[in-house]
């Protein structure tokens, strides 16, 4: 793995340990943020979610986010997140793990590529998290905007 794609693991994984140490609260706020964010705009965020995939292709970085997913899985498996599916919201919405789970996963594996997703769709993508773990701080590559990545470009890559 290169030099970037070894700093965006180490920031993806400072974001995994991050949410370990969320309490209930803050992932109720999390979880209805990203509910919000999909439900005004379902084509962007399901655009920005294939742009992660397709720069995580192209990329190769799977076996980091091999990594990357393990130690979400355990954060969530020890910090009880099943517990949201007691919390109802004001109009008697109720939370599932499942739900906070997709999105801590999706914004992390888009941490794991940040130096390759358009900054607008990392934007979008980890913005549920923005007020609760504000963006890690990388290294001036990843702060540039990247080029969006065509699937021609993951082809001839």
């Amino acid at each position: 793995m290169s030099a970037v794609g070894r700093d965006e693991l180490a920031n993806a994984l400072t974001f995994v340990r991050r949410l370990g140490q969320l309490d209930l609260a803050d992932l109720e706020v999390i979880g209805r943020t990203w509910r919000t964010i999909v439900a005004e705009d379902p084509p962007t965020w399901f655009a920005a979610e294939g742009s992660v995939g397709l720069a995580l292709r192209t990329t190769g970085r799977q076996l980091a986010q091999e990594s990357l997913l393990e130690e979400l899985s355990e954060v969530v498996r020890r910090r009880g997140w099943w517990r949201l599916d007691r919390i109802e919201s004001a109009e008697g919405q109720a939370l599932t793990e499942a739900g906070v789970q997709y999105a801590a996963t999706l914004a992390a594996i888009a941490l794991l590529v940040r130096d390759t997703v358009p900054t607008h769709e990392f934007e979008l993508i980890y913005s549920p998290f923005a007020r609760v773990i504000p963006a890690l701080e990388t290294d001036e590559r990843s702060h540039r905007s990247a080029e969006h990545v065509t699937p021609r470009d993951a082809t001839h890559g």
